[in-house]
């Protein structure tokens, strides 16, 4: 096997929910958003912080709004962003083709993880629509960092940078891989924001499978 376990970042490789997310945080700064220039500013925003906890990327927008970005406004608009994107979540969908290839990773003893900057309960509720929440054996997201998120599985199960294989597609993504030497693939199914063509770029679920079973004959 060439990988034991293979570490999926969630947002826009394992469902295509980036574009949600920025409108949700359109949302969350609607009242500030008086021009067509500053709502599209937002959006910028938040696809060039790809990878970023929404603390830290609502702060940055508050900045750059000149709106007042203190601790507790922050967490105001955390919470508001938090509503608008429960609701959008609820009309979302994963591919066929990601439900069978993650059932099929798992069927061959891939342990299988995610590491996140979106919220941890979002995602577990969003896997368990479509039942796949018992084929991961740990999700973290923003409780912490990406980097510490990868520190905390590579400890836990004991795995050298070899063994380990982290798929995203920002990044922030690319370079915690880098931070620990593990492989990485940039997953580019629904876009990415990187522009390093040093790492294996993929567009498909089943390719992504045949990357990390080379040896499998299913597809």
């Amino acid at each position: 096997m060439k990988f034991t376990d293979v570490i999926f970042d969630f947002d826009g490789v394992l469902s295509d929910t980036v574009p949600l997310k920025e409108e949700a945080f359109v949302q969350a700064l609607k009242d500030l958003l008086t021009t067509a220039e500053s709502i599209e500013k937002v959006r910028q925003l938040h696809r060039e912080n790809g990878g970023v906890p929404r603390f830290n990327k609502l702060k940055i927008m508050l900045k750059e709004l000149d709106a007042g970005h203190s601790e507790e406004s922050v967490d105001l608009r955390v919470s508001m962003y938090s509503a608008a994107l429960k609701n959008m979540l609820s009309g979302a969908v994963i591919e066929e083709e990601c439900c069978s290839v993650i059932a099929k990773l798992a069927e061959n003893n891939v342990r299988l993880h995610i590491n996140s900057a979106g919220d941890k309960s979002e995602i577990e509720a969003f896997l368990a629509r479509f039942d796949l929440l018992p084929y991961f054996t740990r999700i973290l997201g923003n409780e912490n960092s990406k980097k510490s998120n990868i520190r905390s599985i590579m400890e836990e199960f004991e795995l050298d940078n070899s063994s380990a294989l982290f798929i995203g597609d920002s990044n922030e993504d690319l370079l915690t891989a880098e931070h620990f030497d593990v492989a990485f693939v940039k997953f580019e199914r629904y876009g990415s924001n990187i522009t390093s063509t040093k790492y294996p770029s993929l567009k498909t679920f089943s390719a992504l499978y045949s990357f990390i079973l080379p040896n499998s004959n299913e597809h």
